[in-house]
């Protein structure tokens, strides 16, 4: 609080002084100087300052009626002083409304090119579905291959495919042939429909199974009723392979 005060103190002599058009100098000048030059000759002509009151009280009286008037004036000049500020404020208030709207203009326009710049939001990944066709070959596959496994741990011994055999070889030619039936059989219940499903749907998006050694392969095994069980070791990387022709999304695969 000192502070503020002793600078509006200081404001307003500053103003007093500029209406005189004086400085704190020329204003020392004006009343100290005579003073001490009175003093000084009175002091040749043996003037003792203790008990000259009554020489001395009349020019003091001048001094103090000066320093009266410079303290009025300085305090007439606080309107003025205050008047002044008040027109800085307003200028300073005026001039950063300026310069507070540029700024708002600028971040407008900062904001419109960054919308524009704004990168669109990215699709979301393609997400394959469980049940996607070439999904289901494969799993297909897998599944035979389980089966056949699961037969083969318990298989009789093999025969010797001769029909004529007798005693000992004929029992085990018969039980060889009753295995494979089965084994056959079971497999046709379980994958039959599946594998025919799988092969049209294939036909039907273009999948090319042909012409060569092995066209229509699948269809003419399905129409035998043959499984893929039979003779599965090629068979199942045949038609396991039939998955690389199509994409996640069903699609034809071209090479």
């Amino acid at each position: 609080m000192w502070e503020h005060l002793l600078h509006f103190v200081g404001r307003c002599i500053g103003q007093m002084l500029a209406w005189n058009s004086a400085t704190p100098f020329s204003k020392f000048q004006d009343l100290a100087l005579p003073l001490l030059v009175y003093t000084f000759l009175r002091w040749r002509e043996g003037f003792k300052v203790i008990g000259a009151w009554k020489e001395l009280r009349p020019v003091l009286i001048a001094i103090g009626v000066v320093f009266g008037l410079a303290v009025a004036v300085s305090i007439a000049a606080i309107p003025k002083v205050i008047y002044q500020d008040h027109v800085g404020l307003v200028q300073a208030n005026g001039q950063l409304r300026v310069e507070m709207n540029s700024l708002r203009q600028s971040n407008e326009d900062m904001a419109g090119k960054l919308r524009d710049v704004q990168p669109k939001p990215v699709p979301a990944a393609y997400l394959e579905p469980r049940n996607s066709l070439r999904r289901r070959i494969v799993a297909l596959a897998a599944e035979v291959k389980n089966f056949v496994d699961e037969r083969n741990a318990t298989r009789p011994p093999y025969g010797d495919g001769k029909a004529d055999a007798t005693g000992e070889q004929k029992r085990i030619n018969e039980e060889a042939s009753r295995y494979e039936i089965e084994t056959e059989n079971g497999c046709a219940s379980r994958f039959e429909d599946r594998t025919r499903g799988i092969i049209q749907e294939l036909k039907a998006i273009g999948v090319y199974l042909g012409p060569g050694p092995d066209s229509g392969y699948f269809e003419a095994m399905l129409e035998q009723h043959r499984s893929l069980c039979e003779n599965s070791g090629y068979q199942l990387a045949k038609f396991k392979d039939l998955a690389y022709f199509v994409d996640g999304r069903d699609k034809l695969v071209v090479f």
